[in-house]
């Protein structure tokens, strides 16, 4: 060997050696600076007197593939500088799922002009009232659970039922069932008081299904048994029988003992449709002295009931309101302010 080769070879391994103990020192230093560029920067410094010598470029080839691969297998995690800049390495965010709205849509939270079914406490007839009501559903599962657990607006109303819950409400072809917590049937104390209750029901039923000519009928269950207190198993479903049972007149407004304003006042219910208009007649509720009377007129009509109307003029005072008309009538007591 020449001393030519000599003075390679000994380029060479110092080459290695340096590069060696900057792997050696940069990994015992916990700092900021890139490992790659030390060993660019020292190995740059070699460059002239390597690369003077034929001889040593298999040596630099081999020390470049080497840097290379270091470069890229050291972790590029946390924070470097390069010179005077700051560099982070940023993991993106990962996308958030965005919900999609699923399902049906909602239902509204309250359900206006409810019919129910009430039943007077003198005369133990049916009498409608148009409620607003919490949605429990559809309106047949509303209504139905309104006559079971809503006390009537009117103080001359009550329901037949008193408490409980509905358990399913459907409707299948002229089928309504309705299947009702054993609960529910606390009150049919006697045959009466049961039949009542479920007049009360089956109008109410039929009614939120909108069956204006009374081609549904009505199976009511206790808990999916067809077998209901005093009543036992009735030998056919229920069904509205014309107008029996119910009233076929009533005042609707005002509701009894109800605080109104003074003034113009209009009173409102409803008629058996082919009854006729109802006379109404106010007068004081300590003396019954009549301040206005006179004819009803008609607002609307539908296939059952022609709905009527009565204005008058009155100041402060208790009053009473009789609606009469060929042996039927109603009477409500209300307060005017």
């Amino acid at each position: 060997m020449t001393d030519d080769q000599r003075r390679t070879h000994g380029s060479a391994d110092e080459d290695i050696t340096t590069m060696r103990d900057t792997l050696h020192g940069d990994a015992d230093r916990n700092e900021s600076e890139n490992r790659s560029d030390v060993l660019l920067r020292r190995i740059g410094s070699h460059d002239q007197r390597s690369v003077a010598v034929h001889a040593g470029w298999p040596w630099l080839i081999a020390l470049g593939v080497l840097v290379l691969i270091l470069g890229i297998s050291i972790p590029m995690v946390g924070s470097r500088r390069v010179g005077n800049i700051s560099l982070t390495r940023v993991t993106p965010p990962t996308p958030s799922a965005t919900a999609t709205p699923s399902g049906p849509p909602s239902l509204p939270t309250v359900q206006r002009g409810v019919v129910v079914y009430e039943v007077g406490r003198d005369d133990g007839l049916l009498y409608r009232e148009f409620r607003d009501l919490a949605t429990q559903g559809d309106t047949l599962r509303t209504a139905v659970a309104a006559v079971l657990n809503v006390a009537p607006l009117d103080a001359d109303y009550r329901s037949r039922w008193d408490g409980g819950s509905v358990l399913s409400a459907t409707v299948a072809q002229s089928l309504i069932t309705l299947d009702l917590s054993k609960s529910a049937f606390s009150t049919f104390t006697s045959e009466q008081a049961a039949s009542q209750a479920v007049l009360q029901m089956v109008y109410t039923a039929t009614t939120a299904v909108d069956d204006r000519n009374a081609q549904k009928r009505v199976r009511i269950l206790m808990e999916g048994s067809r077998e209901l207190p005093q009543l036992g198993v009735p030998a056919a479903d229920f069904a509205c029988e014309g107008v029996i049972g119910l009233a076929g007149l009533w005042i609707r407004q005002p509701d009894s003992h109800q605080r109104i304003d003074s003034g113009e006042v209009a009173i409102t219910g409803f008629i058996l449709r082919g009854e006729g208009l109802p006379q109404i007649r106010i007068g004081t509720a300590d003396s019954d002295t009549i301040i206005d009377e006179g004819d009803a007129e008609q607002l609307s009509v539908d296939s059952s009931w022609v709905e009527w109307r009565y204005a008058a003029t009155i100041g402060p005072g208790e009053y009473t309101v009789t609606a009469s008309h060929d042996g039927r009538s109603d009477t409500k007591t209300f307060v005017a302010e």
